[in-house]
């Protein structure tokens, strides 16, 4: 481009600028690390500054100025925004590991070793040590929900006793959820819920959010393809008509239709939102009838001849709000017809008490939409910035209690970094095997530096003591991350930086 030049770093120069901007991210986000972290403050220009122990939102605010160090800043935010997606916690032990591979790989490279040697070395191990810590897992009971809580809310007493008592409200299936209080106070009410794991069909109605809520959403349940640019225009004409944020739960959307959305989502300020309905073939059509009584929708299905040219506004239901992230959609508020809902429910119970096909399981997630419960956290506070602070405390809780009833839990405190380090890596004899070890005591030391706690042991003995635990997800997803970022870094030996005059 005219008025363009570009600057070529290579070799040794690269690595040390991706050195620094590893240590750099890490050693903001390291700050939060542990029940005794501390916070961040982060100030924008024209913003009221907000003060976070979250790491995941300290690692999001990370852009440094020389884009050198940058590449290695965002690449490990990257990798700590993974975790946190996945697992609902980790960003910061994923920071922490990530910089102590990247820190380890470049002082073998400079001493000869070659980086895609130790890529291959690490990738080899990764599922070595994933199976090993999967062997360690044990399933969540009710009583374990508390002490994974109080780890991932850093310590904070009341925090983990609401959280908790949220979950013994909705049960295995149901939702916690977290809004702003119009007091300042924090309370918590329990409603109706409904959990699918569908979201947008296309990602560009979310605007780059992970996370986006609706409230007093209409519902569609439409048990046809949404294909032509007539169907997208129908959609479009009842949503405008309808004036309020709408979710579709149809079959699919595809061609033209889909073109038609995506073009016409900046013309209306008004939210839509597309998902596939859950499960396939014929336990797709109920699930769809389920949804529609759900929210006290009209099901329009070809079954009984619709199409979507039919779809009207007055076809669809309602629901209190609509929570979407990346990889689900949560209904919250069932408000479709009591009696209607009785007569579902009953439809599953006969079916569970009949069942001759093995289909138990499959009638239970279908009975939950209608036995499930919603609990909503109204987090309050004297100011915003201490509303932000304690929302993305309560988010990475309760993603946190989801991580370890879905993979269960194995020690907190670093401990199971340390005993993977020191058992599962310490027989392997590779270069990639003694860098993992020693990155995974890195964590263990962070821990140690923020609590203020002298030895190895005092430290581990107070883990068992005070039952730390935390989500083998978490763990799981640390690991696998933090190796992804470090390769990305460490296997880097050109970069390019293109500057306008």
């Amino acid at each position: 481009m005219v008025g363009d030049h570009v600057t070529i770093l290579k070799g040794k120069e690269v690595h040390d600028k991706l050195l620094e901007g590893s240590t750099e991210a890490a050693s903001a986000v390291s700050t939060t690390f542990g029940p005794y972290g501390k916070n961040v403050a982060i100030t924008m220009k024209y913003n009221v500054p907000s003060v976070t122990k979250d790491g995941a939102t300290v690692a999001g605010f990370i852009k440094l100025k020389d884009p050198a160090k940058n590449v290695a800043a965002q690449l490990i935010n990257q990798a700590a925004n993974e975790t946190a997606k996945v697992a609902g916690d980790g960003t910061t032990s994923t920071t922490v590991l990530t910089l102590g591979l990247v820190k380890r790989a470049f002082q073998l490279i400079e001493a000869g070793v070659q980086p895609m040697q130790l890529k291959k070395d690490l990738n080899a191990v990764e599922s070595v040590v994933l199976e090993n810590l999967r062997e360690e897992s044990t399933p969540v009971k009710p009583e374990n929900i508390k002490s994974i809580a109080l780890v991932a809310c850093n310590g904070d007493e009341a925090m983990a006793d609401m959280v908790t008592e949220a979950f013994k409200v909705v049960g295995e299936d149901g939702l916690v959820t977290v809004a702003d209080s119009r007091s300042y106070t924090t309370t918590m009410d329990a409603t109706d819920g409904i959990k699918l794991d569908r979201s947008h069909i296309l990602p560009s109605l979310a605007n780059g959010r992970n996370n986006v809520k609706h409230k007093n959403c209409r519902i569609a349940v439409l048990d046809l393809d949404i294909s032509s640019a007539d169907d997208a225009l129908r959609i479009l004409n009842v949503q405008e008509e309808l004036n309020a944020p709408l979710l579709v739960i149809c079959n699919d959307l595809v061609g033209s239709a889909a073109e038609v959305i995506a073009f016409n989502k900046e013309k209306y300020s008004i939210p839509l939102e597309i998902i596939r309905a859950p499960f396939i073939a014929e336990a797709r059509k109920e699930a769809c009838i389920d949804l529609a009584c759900v929210a006290g929708a009209t099901l329009l299905s070809q079954n009984a001849g619709w199409e979507v040219s039919d779809f009207q506004a007055a076809h669809c239901g309602h629901s209190d709000a609509v929570e979407m992230t990346l990889k689900e959609t949560n209904i919250i508020g069932r408000l479709g017809d009591k009696k209607e809902i009785g007569k579902r429910i009953a439809f599953y119970e006969d079916k569970i008490a009949n069942d001759k096909e093995g289909l138990v399981a499959n009638y239970k997630k279908r009975l939950a939409f209608f036995t499930s419960g919603a609990a909503v956290i109204y987090v309050g506070g004297s100011n915003e910035t201490e509303i932000g602070e304690k929302k993305d405390r309560f988010d990475d809780t309760i993603r946190a209690v989801r991580s370890a009833m879905a993979e269960g839990f194995v020690d907190g405190g670093g401990l199971t970094y340390n005993r993977l380090a020191k058992g599962a890596l310490s027989s392997i004899k590779t270069k990639g095997a003694g860098i993992l070890a020693d990155a995974l005591s890195d964590i263990v030391t962070v821990i140690l530096n923020n609590s203020g706690i002298v030895t190895l042991a005092e430290h581990f003995e107070g883990v068992h003591e005070n039952n730390i635990i935390d989500p083998t997800l978490v763990i799981k997803s640390t690991i696998q991350n933090a190796i992804g970022a470090a390769t990305m870094i460490f296997t880097t030996d050109c970069i390019v930086i293109r500057e306008e005059d």
